[in-house]
């Protein structure tokens, strides 16, 4: 498993509305050259009346510690957060020193 596959985490939201919810690190590491700005994703789509999941609305910033101002603000209730790669469960919160250098309840 490679340490990409480590850095997209997921979580979804009953609701309503339900939703699904990523913040991932963007662009992948292995895309792109080795000197590019990399950052984090935050991503939400929403299950319409028609049963389909669309587009909700996404977001990039350049610090893991900043990516996590937004699930509080679209997130309608409290969200379990998951590696994608492996299901296990994740306090994003105190992975902040490991992707930004930086305590984890700042």
């Amino acid at each position: 498993m490679s340490r990409v596959d480590l850095d997209t985490f997921v979580a979804e939201q009953i609701g309503p509305p339900r939703r699904r919810y990523w913040i991932a690190r963007d662009p992948d590491p292995a895309d792109g050259p080795p000197n590019s700005v990399r950052g984090w994703a935050f991503i939400y789509d929403e299950l319409g009346p028609d049963g389909q999941w669309t587009p909700g609305w996404d977001t990039w910033e350049e610090s893991f510690c900043e990516i996590l101002r937004y699930p509080p603000e679209y997130a309608t209730e409290p969200l379990l957060w998951r590696r994608e790669s492996t299901g296990d469960a994740v306090d994003l919160t105190s992975l902040k020193s490991r992707y930004d250098g930086r305590e984890g309840s700042s």
